[in-house]
């Protein structure tokens, strides 16, 4: 069996913001002790903290959801999205193979009458991997 892992980069606008945020969160509550300001401005500091620290949180559960595992063997495919079995199936079910344009969409087409499974690329472009996840389903494609 081949495993496939189409993960989408570091969010580094979203981690870059919670840093900020946290860190500046922290400073001002560190200052508010030692100038002794009033609490609405510690409290002020904690509520940006604390939304630093849910950025961070909500940014590493999306990225962990957009990634995509597509396992491949002899007989079939399976492809996960995040946790959760999304689809799969048999290489006999499978008519083509096409790919978009910009690359970051695969289609595989059904002969059953069930609807084609797509495969997106979480970078939004034609990744090394999903390239080498393309040219495994082409060989076995043209070898059932």
């Amino acid at each position: 069996m081949q495993t496939y892992r189409l993960r989408a980069g570091a969010p580094v606008r979203a981690l870059a913001i919670a840093a900020a945020a946290t860190l500046t969160g922290a400073v001002v509550l560190v200052v508010t002790e030692i100038f002794d300001w009033p609490t609405a401005v510690g409290v002020s500091g904690g509520v940006i903290a604390v939304f630093g620290l849910g950025v961070l949180a909500l940014a590493l559960i999306f990225s962990a959801l957009l990634a995509v595992v597509v396992e491949v063997n002899d007989d079939g495919f399976r492809m996960k999205r995040g946790r959760r079995l999304q689809d799969g199936g048999q290489w006999t079910d499978i008519s083509r193979l096409s790919l978009s344009e910009q690359g970051g969409l695969l289609r595989l087409v059904r002969d059953d009458g069930e609807p084609d499974l797509v495969i997106i690329d979480p970078t939004g472009q034609r990744s090394a991997e999903l390239g080498r996840l393309t040219a495994d389903i082409m060989t076995r494609l043209q070898h059932r």
